[in-house]
């Protein structure tokens, strides 16, 4: 996720296919209460402390950052996924570095590419993400599919119906939302993802959007309206058992899109939606 979303969510549109996956996968992680709330937060123009301090005002279970490096400081109980973000970077010393930190920190899953079909993202073609797959299968690692700009479009279709024809293993299914404040309407998204692909789902990356707001002002969501919709929300995720994981973005769009879904004010304080994110999971 960038600011380049702008253009190309409002350009993209929700395709919808009806076609049955039946890979096989690996059972899903032991889990020891409360787990599934987590952030997408990239510490490149964060410190570490700033990090951990977002971490730990949400409470948040788990994070990652689109990449394999975890950051330099989590708080306790604060789990973290690495990511390969794109084909390009399933490298041998890579994919060495991820198995020696799943080994030494206890790393149980592993995040496929980000928006590969996206030329501002991941841009990976689906031939290219099918050929670098086995890669990460060999890291013993539960491997998390490609997050597609939408779960169901035609590079993702594309890529499961590889995976089928290949014989390769995709455990869960990752998938963005950038919506409107709709609880009933995500929930239904996401139990047609996991009708279509038989997996389990992490939704890593979701906010609320106005994606024609091009100011704050504009947003005709307020922060108290998404507020609502995380209060609504979390509970009905948390007690779905297809949905194994979820995690707020938390990007640095200061724009008119995301405005009303930022967690933090501009002090690092907690705004009422992460008042809201934080007060259940």
């Amino acid at each position: 996720m960038s600011q380049t979303h702008l253009t190309r969510r409002q350009l993209l549109t929700l395709a919808a296919f009806a076609l049955p996956f039946h890979g096989t996968a690996l059972a899903a992680s032991p889990v020891v209460g409360p787990h599934k709330k987590g952030l997408c937060l990239s510490a490149k123009k964060r410190s570490p402390q700033r990090v951990a301090q977002f971490l730990k005002a949400v409470n948040s279970r788990w994070m990652y950052n689109w990449n394999i490096e975890p950051p330099e400081v989590l708080p306790p109980n604060t789990g973290f996924v690495p990511m390969f973000y794109s084909a390009r970077s399933v490298t041998n010393p890579a994919l060495a570095r991820v198995k020696a930190k799943a080994k030494s920190l206890g790393y149980n899953e592993l995040l496929g590419f980000n928006e590969p079909d996206a030329p501002t993202q991941g841009n990976t073609s689906v031939q290219a993400a099918l050929d670098a797959w086995p890669k990460l299968q060999a890291t013993g690692l539960r491997l998390g599919s490609p997050a597609t700009v939408h779960p169901d479009n035609e590079w993702m279709l594309a890529f499961m119906k590889g995976v089928e024809e290949r014989k390769l293993r995709v455990d869960f299914i990752c998938m963005h939302s950038y919506g409107g404040p709709g609880v009933e309407s995500l929930l239904k998204k996401i139990r047609k993802v996991h009708d279509l692909y038989k997996r389990p789902i992490w939704i890593t990356e979701f906010a609320v959007a106005d994606w024609e707001a091009k100011t704050a002002a504009e947003n005709r969501h307020t922060p108290e309206k998404v507020a609502a919709f995380v209060t609504k929300l979390l509970p009905k995720l948390e007690a779905m058992d297809i949905v194994e994981r979820y995690a707020w973005f938390t990007g640095g769009i200061s724009g008119g899109p995301l405005a009303s879904s930022q967690l933090f004010n501009s002090d690092g304080s907690l705004s009422i939606v992460g008042k809201a994110y934080q007060a259940i999971g």
